[in-house]
C-alpha cells in the first residue's frame, strides 16, 4: 500500500543509533523512524509513496546489537508499491471484423478486480464495460479478473463498435487503471448467401420465382431499388415478396 509503514524486526535487541546510521533506502524515501521496542524499527513514509515504485533497502553490517556485536553481513531486500491496473487481453481482438452479432465480449485484467467471495453476488459487482453505440446486455465476472458481457439482443449488424473500460477502476490491492482502455471491432457486413435460380441455369420457367437470401435482415426499400432483372436489353417487370426479412423473391 502507498501509505504502508515498513518494519524491520531483528532477532535481538539492537543499538538503535547504529541501526539508523546503517540504514539506506534507494531511491530516497522521506520517512520518520521510530522503534516499537528494542528489536523492531518502524519507518513511516511522509505521505503516500509513488505508485509502482521499487525500493531497495540496505542495512549495512555496521549495525550493532546492544552488546556491540555487528551484523554478520549486510541486510538487503526490495519492495514495490501498488502499481497500475492493466487490461491484459480482450476478445474479440482489437480490429476484428465480420463478427457474429451474438458474439460475447471478454475483458481479462492482470490482477484481481473483485474478491473471490463476492463472485456469487454479481449484482453488487462493478460493470467495467461500455460501448458506443450503446448495447443492452448483461455481464458477469467469471472469476476475480475476467469479465464477460453478452449482448441481450445481439450487436447490430454492419456496425463498428468502440468498447471502453474507464480509467479509475481499482483492483483488490488498490491498483488503479490509469487511463481508459478502448478498442474497436465491427460486426458482419451484408452479403448474399444464396440465390435461385443458380448462375447459368438454362431451364428457368417463364413464371419461376427469383430468390435472393442475405446473411442478415435488410432494408427492403434499398434492396428493391437496387435490384434489376434484365432480358434482351430491357427490364423485366415484377413484384417483390420478403420472407423473414432476409429473403427477397421477385
Amino acid at each position: 500500500p502507498l501509505d504502508a509503514a515498513l518494519e524491520l524486526t531483528f532477532d535481538q535487541p539492537m543499538d538503535t543509533g547504529s541501526v539508523e546510521a546503517a540504514l539506506t533506502i534507494s531511491p530516497t524515501l522521506d520517512a520518520a523512524l521510530s522503534w516499537r521496542d528494542e528489536r523492531t524499527l518502524v519507518l513511516t513514509p511522509d505521505g503516500e509513496m509513488p505508485r509502482g515504485a521499487r525500493y531497495q533497502v540496505v542495512v549495512a553490517d555496521t549495525a550493532r546489537n546492544v552488546e556491540g556485536e555487528t551484523l554478520a553481513e549486510p541486510i538487503r531486500f526490495e519492495f514495490e508499491t501498488v502499481g497500475y491496473l492493466a487490461v491484459s487481453q480482450v476478445m474479440p481482438a482489437p480490429g476484428s471484423e465480420e463478427l457474429d452479432p451474438d458474439t460475447a465480449v471478454t475483458v481479462v485484467f492482470d490482477r484481481p478486480i473483485v474478491p473471490l467471495t463476492s463472485i456469487g453476488q454479481q449484482a453488487e459487482l462493478p460493470n467495467p464495460l461500455t460501448f458506443v453505440p450503446p448495447v443492452r446486455g448483461s455481464g458477469e465476472w467469471l472469476n476475480t479478473s475476467i469479465y464477460l458481457f453478452r449482448p441481450q439482443e445481439g450487436f447490430l449488424p454492419a456496425t463498428e463498435y468502440k468498447a471502453r473500460v474507464a480509467a479509475g477502476l481499482t483492483d483488490t490491492s488498490g491498483g488503479v487503471l490509469r487511463e481508459d482502455y478502448t478498442w474497436e471491432f465491427a460486426t458482419v457486413q451484408p452479403a448474399v448467401v444464396a440465390f435461385r435460380p443458380d448462375n447459368g441455369f438454362a431451364y428457368v420457367g417463364p413464371s419461376d420465382v427469383i430468390s435472393i437470401t442475405f446473411n442478415q435482415p435488410m432494408d427492403h426499400a434499398s434492396v428493391e431499388a437496387l435490384f434489376a432483372l434484365e432480358g434482351d436489353g430491357a427490364n423485366v417487370p415484377g413484384t417483390f415478396r420478403w420472407s423473414g426479412g432476409r429473403t427477397a423473391t421477385a
